[in-house]
């Protein structure tokens, strides 16, 4: 990585520790990518947002498309590598 190379590296390496320190204890993220999202919680996630979306009464494949993207939304916020970065606002 060339931005860690170099006289500054150490400075930089503590900064990129910190601030990823910060980012964890703030968001709290249960795996470090989707595919190591427990299946049990993401079984557990969709029945519970699928419930939500019958609530409104909407046609099936209507309810799948909302469950469908809110389970992005899900990913969003326990997936570390999803994570919008809370120092800057930005996703990956």
């Amino acid at each position: 990585m060339p931005a860690l190379a170099g006289e500054h590296a150490s400075e930089a390496l503590h900064t990129l520790g910190r601030q990823l320190g910060m980012h964890v204890a703030a968001t709290r993220p249960d795996a470090l990518d989707i595919s190591s999202v427990s299946p049990e919680s993401l079984e557990r996630e969709k029945n519970v947002l699928t419930e939500q979306a019958k609530a409104s009464g909407r046609p099936d494949n209507v309810i799948a498309k909302m469950v469908e993207g809110r389970v992005q939304k899900f990913y969003e916020e326990v997936a570390l590598l999803e994570q919008v970065w809370v120092h800057d606002g930005k996703s990956r």
